[in-house]
């Protein structure tokens, strides 16, 4: 795992200040995150770009958290009582001033120089939606890097290029603050799988998507989190909720056109591209060669 982040190590220090022309809203919501989230705060801190606002939505006042959030140069909302991630996020959304919004989660990371590669890949433009690779640790063949930048328009090639469909997660994109207010997209509360509805409907409303070669937002794996306890009752409760999921996918594709790709057709292709994206994180972590993509 060391040898992986040392690849993904950046040489930023001699970035033009040109490359911090937007600002930054990075939400995290904060619930049981005491563990984690000092971790957190810090690989943000130390991304050597300056120009975020870091908002920490504390979703409950169950532990600790509050008092090491704290400690740090961040905008703090505090909900009492849990309201869940989606709420969290909601409020983030209202309270955000950057020019783009990055969500979070209170135990992940990025790889260094991760916001400056984020920017350089908007080159002159200002485009909708930014998308980084994906680090996933517990589940390598989940992983997907980007090489080169491209600008992607067109639904079904924003859908995917990102793999939206198969990895519907909200927190490898920066996506423009005024264009989520516009459509007025947010997270639909009393759900566990919220990511998937909202970030296909951000990327179905983006004018174009841009990826971001190295940059990748590292996702760590928590025993007990909501995607990976494995009590009975919780792996119930993902199974319907990935089928509520499903009946959005389907809803929106219908009312605005389009197939939901790789979910409801041409799987077989995402398991080749998930091959090469292994081969490619085997590359990364220098264990053999692989073909680009």
């Amino acid at each position: 795992m060391q040898h992986f982040r040392d690849n993904l190590h950046l040489d930023v220090g001699h970035t033009e200040l040109k490359m911090e022309k937007f600002k930054i809203s990075v939400i995290i919501p904060c619930y049981y995150g005491e563990k984690h989230i000092a971790r957190t705060l810090d690989n943000i801190v130390s991304q050597n770009y300056g120009n975020l606002e870091i908002i920490v939505v504390i979703d409950g006042l169950v532990d600790n958290a509050k008092e090491i959030v704290s400690r740090y140069p961040v905008r703090m909302i505090v909900f009492e009582k849990n309201r869940g991630v989606s709420a969290a996020r909601n409020a983030g959304i209202e309270a955000a001033t950057g020019d783009y919004i990055h969500f979070m989660d209170s135990d992940d990371e990025l790889s260094s120089g991760y916001y400056r590669k984020m920017v350089e890949a908007a080159g002159d433009g200002f485009p909708d939606a930014i998308a980084s690779g994906v680090y996933n640790e517990a589940q390598k063949f989940r992983s997907q890097f980007f090489n080169r930048r491209r600008i992607v328009k067109g639904t079904h090639s924003k859908l995917t290029v990102t793999w939206c469909c198969k990895m519907g997660c909200c927190w490898r994109y920066l996506l423009r603050t005024d264009m989520l207010r516009k459509y007025k997209i947010e997270f639909e509360t009393g759900h566990i799988i919220e990511d998937l509805p909202f970030i296909v409907q951000a990327l179905y409303h983006a004018n174009e998507v841009v990826t971001a070669p190295g940059a990748v937002y590292i996702y760590n794996a928590t025993p007990g989190s909501i995607m990976n306890n494995m009590e009975a009752e919780m792996k119930d409760r993902r199974e319907k909720e990935f089928l509520h999921a499903s009946r959005f996918l389907k809803r929106f594709g219908k009312e605005h056109g389009f197939i939901a790709p790789g979910r409801f057709n041409s799987p077989y292709k995402y398991v080749f591209r998930a091959w090469l994206q292994y081969q490619k994180l085997l590359e990364f972590m220098g264990y053999g060669y692989a073909r680009p993509v």
